[in-house]
């Protein structure tokens, strides 16, 4: 995010036969780049992903943040906090397998260590909210926080890897047999 705004996390609801909105705010915190399970993207779904300031609040996201799992049947909210100097990037949920539940497997994505100007590549069990990470993956140096997984746009196996694959490597050519390989363009 940039200095502008902060961001809230809200909730729409809509009426088809009668053509009504509904609109609610779930809580007073600041939150960036909300994911759900891409299965249940335009359903009704129980649980959420997103980016906090630390300590929450009404700060924008340009200082160290959090991870955020929501589960919004219950209202609540669980943390994973990386440190004081972690940029945490946008998470992606990633199922166990075809028959998992909609929080069944692992929340993953980058976060950037101010203090020691490195990238992990952070996994972390979608069932057990704040708990240690499954594994962290140390890069050997930063990862732009702008490489994300791409939104909703881009399959996060994909863009991530991409992302990865470039700053890791600096190698166009590896990133042009990554896309190629994906179906992303011709060689």
């Amino acid at each position: 995010m940039d200095d502008g705004e902060p961001s809230y996390m809200h909730r729409w609801t809509f009426d088809l036969g009668s053509g009504a909105v509904g609109e609610q705010q779930l809580d007073g915190d600041s939150h960036a780049f909300p994911r759900v399970d891409d299965r249940v993207v335009g359903l009704k779904h129980r649980y959420g992903w997103g980016l906090a300031p630390r300590g929450g609040g009404t700060g924008v996201i340009v200082d160290p943040g959090t991870v955020v799992k929501w589960d919004f049947q219950t209202g609540t909210q669980q943390i994973y906090d990386f440190g004081p100097n972690s940029f945490p990037g946008e998470f992606v949920f990633v199922q166990d397998d075809d028959n998992a539940g909609e929080d069944e497997g692992w929340a993953m994505g980058l976060v950037y260590d101010q203090s020691t100007e490195t990238s992990d590549l952070v996994i972390l069990d979608a069932t057990a909210p704040g708990t240690d990470p499954v594994a962290r993956i140390h890069l050997p140096q930063r990862v732009r926080s702008a490489c994300t997984a791409g939104g909703s746009t881009t399959p996060p196996s994909e863009a991530s890897a991409v992302c990865v694959a470039f700053w890791v490597t600096r190698s166009a050519e590896t990133v042009t047999q990554m896309l190629v390989g994906q179906g992303w363009g011709a060689a």
